[in-house]
């Protein structure tokens, strides 16, 4: 049995710089891991259980830690059966990659229960297939995403700093954001993904997200959120990917603007050769969502 920690991203920057042939768009966009998470527990097992704690959750193929499994068997040739429960505690359609997470939190705990048959380049080359944000979670939690968002170049993590995650209580389709964004009026000024990085680089971060606009003008509430949040002291405030969470940096105060979710959390990052790490929660197995034999 193995129990792993299943991290949430922000998008620190987000920019998009095109469509593609094949219909997905071109990014550059640095991405971090927070503390804010999920815990995922694997056991082999003589057939296949999914369960999930949040019965708003699929857990047949359509959820990503079914594709992730799947993912694993195909390519390593190896079919281990197991028993996976999901401690839900990252919101969905919230733009944190908490899916995402999911699937590459499983297939390394996957690789870890059959004896590490993949190297961690193998295993970020079987992620990309799964979605396009789940290699960013086998980098080392601070990383340069490009292309799909599936080119991954690892970065120097940010310190530990503390940061607040504000969700409404609704979601957007990432796919409608993206159908609504303008890619004329969303170029950025920096045209070189080069010298956006080396902002952060040089301590001089330069904080935006070419899908903001786009998400704003099908949900208008995420305008005046984000602009009572800045009215309340941080430094920064920026939704992540496609929303509808934003991240606040600084030492502002989370108001009290009704029918938000606050999440307190800070960076993290993963060590070479482990997992990311946090304390260690008490999973409940009384779960609904069983899913046997997928």
């Amino acid at each position: 049995m193995i129990e792993l920690f299943s991290p949430s991203k922000i998008n620190l920057y987000l920019r998009v710089m095109g469509r593609r042939l094949d219909g997905y768009h071109n990014l550059s966009t640095l991405m971090h891991t927070i503390d804010l998470g999920d815990w995922i527990r694997i056991d082999l097992n003589d057939r296949d259980v999914f369960t999930c704690s949040d019965p708003n959750l699929p857990t047949d193929s359509n959820n990503l830690i079914v594709k992730a499994l799947n993912q694993f068997r195909e390519k390593s040739g190896l079919n281990p059966q197991v028993s996976i429960h999901l401690e839900k505690r990252v919101p969905i359609e919230a733009g944190l990659g908490g899916g995402s997470a999911n699937a590459a939190t499983v297939l390394w705990g996957l690789n870890q229960l059959c004896g590490n048959p993949a190297s961690i380049d193998q295993l970020i080359a079987w992620s990309a297939d799964i979605g396009s944000d789940v290699p960013f979670f086998l980098s080392n939690g601070c990383a340069l995403c490009t292309g799909q968002g599936i080119t991954v170049q690892n970065q120097a993590p940010l310190p530990n700093d503390s940061l607040w995650i504000v969700k409404p209580r609704f979601g957007l389709s990432t796919a409608k954001v993206y159908a609504e964004l303008d890619l004329e009026e969303n170029k950025s000024p920096i045209r070189d993904n080069t010298e956006l990085l080396q902002y952060f680089l040089d301590g001089n971060p330069q904080y935006f997200n070419s899908l903001e606009k786009a998400a704003f003008s099908l949900r208008p509430q995420l305008k005046e959120i984000k602009e009572e949040l800045m009215s309340a002291g941080f430094d920064f405030v920026l939704m992540s990917g496609s929303g509808t969470s934003f991240f606040c940096l600084g030492g502002g105060t989370p108001g009290t603007i009704p029918d938000l979710d606050y999440y307190q959390a800070k960076f993290i990052h993963r060590e070479e050769g482990q997992w990311y790490k946090k304390e260690a929660l008490d999973l409940q197995l009384s779960s609904v969502g069983i899913y046997e034999n997928f």
